[in-house]
């Protein structure tokens, strides 16, 4: 069975929460997860009343709250909590009950005679990560000014190591010819030390490099140990989606090995975006224009990106079917970048232009040459109903 990984996400704590209590050394107790249909009628005899009648018992808490401040996941505390006996008669503690369905220690002996002092230990782990981890132990006592005392540990619970941007990293769209390069980190904001032994590779075309994170850095993300991450997907890596993974080793027990999904959608030098209400889709390099009246015409704006080119990029007509179509290309913007370049292509079916319909086998077809050496060619297979009144 694979052991957790835990890494910094939203959940809700589970925690184990145990108390023992020690007056004038260690005293006698069991522990263990309670069961309360068995337990319930002892823990109810065992409460302690106030007296009607003095001389009483006064308790003195020296802490009723230890705030912990961060902890890791899995790791196990204690905390010991001091209660004196400040009256003039035995101070009488109860069974102690939790506040969660938690493994809690139970007393067989709570008496603490005047001018002592009785000690109570609370232990705890926690499971899951929670900002606001609190869990508390609710103990009865004959004291009438304080008949019920509540001792609480409070905190954050944290992944022992958390990793940004998550646990997925998508590149987006990214052009075939160039690398593209992921950054993400791996740090720790409990962890002093710990170290990455390697990160492997489902992808040849996928690789990952790491260094330590430098001071400055760590400060800035509140962190107390930490790495850069870089993944880069190969220049060469095809057109089309690449979906990978990384598997990041570790000398955390609890962390041995965490898995990063690594997306980007590959496409070719020359990219095509439809702009609003226009349908392209490039994998069957199909423009449907629907249905409309030949009197009205219908045309469809497309975005081309040009990437790679050292030259201004250029479009020529290789092939129109029928004559009627037509089409235009003009560059958006400045074009000072030869390597990204923007051109806004429009294709129409002029108004007055015969009905007919053109789909499947029958399509119109246009194809425009290009200077690129890596796509030289623009192919469209157009689908329209011009026979609308």
């Amino acid at each position: 069975m694979r052991r957790p990984v835990f890494i910094a996400m939203g959940a809700f704590a589970i925690a184990a929460l145990a108390l023992v209590v020690i007056a004038g050394g260690p005293r006698e107790f069991t522990g263990g997860r309670a069961d309360r249909s068995a337990s319930a009628s002892q823990t109810e005899h065992a409460q302690p009343v106030p007296s009607a009648m003095g001389p009483h018992p006064r308790l003195r808490v020296e802490e009723r709250v230890h705030r912990f401040d961060t902890m890791a996941i899995g790791e196990s505390r204690s905390h010991t909590f001091i209660i004196h006996n400040e009256g003039a008669a035995p101070l009488k503690l109860g069974q102690p009950q939790s506040t969660c369905k938690c493994a809690v220690g139970r007393l067989k002996a709570g008496h603490v005679p005047p001018g002592e002092f009785v000690e109570v230990v609370l232990e705890w782990r926690g499971e899951e990560p929670e900002s606001a981890f609190r869990q508390a132990a609710v103990i009865a006592t004959n004291d009438p000014a304080t008949p019920t005392l509540v001792l609480e540990v409070t905190g954050r619970m944290v992944a022992p190591l958390s990793i940004a941007p998550s646990l997925w990293w998508h590149a987006g769209d990214a052009p075939v010819g160039e690398a593209t390069t992921l950054k993400g980190t791996l740090t720790s904001v409990v962890l002093e030390h710990f170290e990455i032994q390697g990160i492997d590779s489902s992808n040849k075309l996928l690789t990952a490099t790491c260094e330590p994170l430098p001071p400055e850095r760590l400060a800035e993300l509140g962190a107390k140990c930490g790495y850069a991450i870089a993944a880069q997907i190969a220049a060469d890596a095809p057109e089309g989606k690449l979906d990978s993974a990384l598997t990041i080793r570790t000398d955390r027990p609890e962390a041995l090995q965490i898995a990063v999904r690594v997306t980007a959608v590959r496409h070719g030098p020359l990219r095509i975006i439809p702009g609003p209400g226009v349908e392209h889709h490039a994998a069957a390099q199909a423009l449907p224009l629907g249905r409309f009246a030949a009197a009205e015409g219908k045309s469809a704006v497309l975005h081309v990106f040009v990437h790679g080119l050292s030259q201004p990029a250029e479009f020529s007509l290789a092939h129109k079917t029928p004559p009627a179509l037509e089409f235009a290309v003009d560059p958006v913007g400045l074009q000072t970048d030869a390597a990204h370049q923007h051109f806004r292509l429009t294709i129409a079916i002029p108004p007055g232009a015969p009905p007919t319909v053109r789909i499947r086998q029958n399509c119109a077809r246009l194809v425009l040459k290009t200077n690129h050496p890596q796509q030289p060619e623009l192919k469209f297979h157009i689908e329209y109903d011009s026979t609308a009144q």
